[in-house]
């Protein structure tokens, strides 16, 4: 990606951002953005989230944890290694909902794809066990709001972006033993419903659209092979 110019921003003083335990960060004050949006303030996220949020005010990008290799043991004769993907879900989601609070929307929308690639990359390297600890931390963050305000909306774009990975991947939800994910009454369980319904509202809608198309098709070339037929020359007796 390419970096910012921050030239004139060297110059200018340093501030110190107070994130979670106390923890301090320091940034040039004129790269932060006067306007924050919300309720949610620098304490309300740890500080690696936080460095990572000034790691992108500098850099123009910003570097996840990486994978944290777990082992698994099912016994002596099936011990596992696996990748667990748990600590990079939080990193996306905590500084998706920092970035959309402090108006970097750039960086936001960074991190939700980050965190939808992850999501489809964790599913396919992790061992179910570790991916379902994983998916139940994050779905544990994105509906425990822990600040609010006029960007509440924040919260509900990282729960529609997890709510869309699990529509799309409906049949291993429902399969899996006493994960947990779902609960009876959760508001998760029902945006979960909202989108099934309406994925089924919009498949029943290209479905209807494809058979119409594909009538309207027949009928012109039925109408093409009758003009030819016509055209044809007839041959003399």
């Amino acid at each position: 990606m390419e970096r910012p110019d921050i030239s004139d921003a060297l110059g200018t003083r340093m501030v110190v951002l107070q994130a979670a335990n106390q923890k301090k960060v320091y940034v040039h004050k004129a790269l932060l953005k006067d306007e924050a949006v919300g309720g949610c303030t620098w304490s309300c996220f740890p500080s690696t989230t936080v460095r990572s949020f000034v790691e992108y005010l500098y850099q123009g990008d910003y570097n996840p944890p990486p994978t944290a290799s777990t082992h698994l043991d099912y016994g002596w004769v099936n011990s596992v290694v696996s990748e667990d993907y748990e600590k990079i879900f939080l990193t996306h989601a905590q500084l998706f909902i920092l970035s959309r609070y402090r108006n970097e929307l750039s960086l936001a929308n960074l991190c939700l794809e980050r965190l939808e690639e992850a999501m489809v990359e964790a599913k396919g390297d992790s061992a179910e066990p570790l991916f379902v600890r994983s998916m139940r931390t994050l779905i544990g963050y994105s509906y425990s709001i822990c600040c609010h305000g006029s960007n509440d909306d924040a919260w509900e774009e990282l729960q529609k972006a997890v709510c869309r990975f699990l529509v799309s991947r409906g049949g291993w939800l429902l399969e899996v033993p006493g994960s947990g994910l779902v609960g009876e009454d959760s508001q998760l369980t029902k945006d979960l419903l909202i989108m099934f319904i309406n994925l089924s509202i919009d498949t029943d809608k290209l479905r209807m659209e494809a058979e119409r198309k594909c009538e309207a098709l027949k009928t012109e070339l039925a109408q093409a092979s009758q003009r030819r037929r016509r055209k044809a020359p007839t041959s003399p007796l």
